[in-house]
């Protein structure tokens, strides 16, 4: 996860602390999960660039190459944001977490 976070966020990896460098890691596995499934669909993918976007970074992706930018791509860009929402079967277990994605123009 070091050498990713290094390749992600650069000279940034090295003021963050430990638990947010693995935070924002974990954002960037979950964004090859979710572009894995959506290229697995019968549509064709609207973007290979996706925004991590979290507290003060802000780095858009291009997935096929594992290649950040701090510069907005031209065309489109895949947002996510993590949805949180009680867990019905009662107060004692986890909340359940949901990914929302959506491709927009002008991130």
């Amino acid at each position: 996860v070091t050498l990713l976070a290094e390749r992600i966020l650069g000279e940034e990896a090295k003021t963050m602390t430990e638990g947010n460098r693995a935070l924002v890691m974990n954002h960037v596995i979950l964004i090859y999960g979710a572009y894995t499934q959506l290229g697995a669909a019968d549509e064709p993918l609207g973007s290979e660039w996706w925004l991590l976007a979290l507290g003060s970074t802000r780095r858009y992706l291009h997935l096929p190459d594992c290649e950040p930018s701090n510069s907005v791509p031209s065309g489109s860009v895949y947002c996510n944001r993590v949805l949180a929402t009680p867990n019905p079967r009662g107060a004692s277990r986890e909340p359940s977490f949901k990914w929302q994605v959506q491709l927009v123009d002008k991130p």
